[in-house]
């Protein structure tokens, strides 16, 4: 995407943008870092914005970004990621055939990045995808379940994404203790703005600050509301416009994206990443080693 907008006309600042999000997308990270994204109300689009922050993760950085589906409403995560059924038998023949050359030894915690990704599906951005919302893994949609679930690889990738779906107050205090940062995606409705200041204003109170996305599913948020949602809040919120082709049924390629659209979620990307780096310390509860 980079390289594709410098070739049509750009203003200086959003030049400027462009450069430094792409010097943040490429920093280098000594250890492993997660992002959560989470909701407080259905329809608001939760699992579209943990598919597009991770696969603009996968598309720009050399080492491994892995996006973990953990709501209650099914694998929409990894399915809005563009993850195949096709990529989904492949990873799982792969798994099949690593598991019967292991079948003396019995099984075992993987020890190179190699072994953590046997197994997982990628998308065509060679994104690597998790699914813990299908049979198989017992408890995965509570967050101590999540965090066993991940211990194995949470090392190996450069980050993980997890998308938790709608989360209550009290499950939300858990995730950002076990994330080094968090996202609250908000809808645009007054009610819905009210209750996710609250929540970012109480996890902030609690030493995690999360930032909020705005994503305006249905049309109609302004900029003007952002600004005041702004002033609430301990880091600046950011508003993903309404672009009708990120809600279709199919996963929606960059190029047919607006290029707000595009510019929103480039923003929200690099805000989790830099967040990542004040985030809540390595030992806090429920958090994978």
């Amino acid at each position: 995407m980079m390289a594709t907008a410098l070739l049509v006309p750009v203003s200086g600042a959003h030049l400027d943008f462009l450069l430094d999000a792409d010097r943040t997308l490429h920093d280098a990270v000594p250890l492993a870092r997660r992002i959560a994204i989470v909701s407080t109300d259905g329809g608001t689009g939760c699992s579209t914005i943990a598919a597009s922050v991770a696969t603009t993760m996968a598309g720009r950085r050399s080492g491994p970004v892995m996006l973990v589906d953990a709501g209650r409403n099914g694998p929409n995560a990894c399915t809005r990621a563009g993850l195949t059924d096709e990529a989904r038998r492949a990873a799982a023949e792969e798994l099949a055939a690593a598991r019967a050359r292991d079948a003396d030894g019995g099984p075992r915690p993987p020890a190179t990045l190699a072994e953590a990704m046997t197994g997982l599906p990628r998308t065509a951005s060679g994104l690597a995808c998790l699914d813990l919302t299908r049979e198989g893994s017992p408890g995965c949609l509570g967050v101590h379940g999540w965090a066993d679930a991940l211990a194995p690889v949470a090392r190996f990738p450069d980050f993980v994404v997890t998308d938790f779906g709608v989360r209550d107050r009290d499950e939300l205090g858990t995730i950002a203790a076990s994330n080094h940062a968090t996202c609250i995606v908000a809808g645009t409705s007054r009610e819905r703005l009210t209750r996710a200041i609250a929540l970012a204003a109480r996890l902030a109170d609690e030493g995690a600050a999360p930032l909020v996305c705005i994503n305006d599913v249905a049309g109609g948020a302004s900029r003007r509301q952002l600004r005041l949602l702004s002033r609430a809040l301990a880091r600046p919120a950011v508003l993903v416009p309404h672009d009708p082709a990120r809600l279709g049924p199919e996963p929606a390629r960059s190029a047919v994206l607006a290029q707000r659209s595009r510019s929103a979620v480039l923003a929200l990307t690099t805000a989790l990443m830099r967040a990542c780096r004040q985030g809540p310390p390595a030992d806090g509860r429920g958090r994978p080693a």
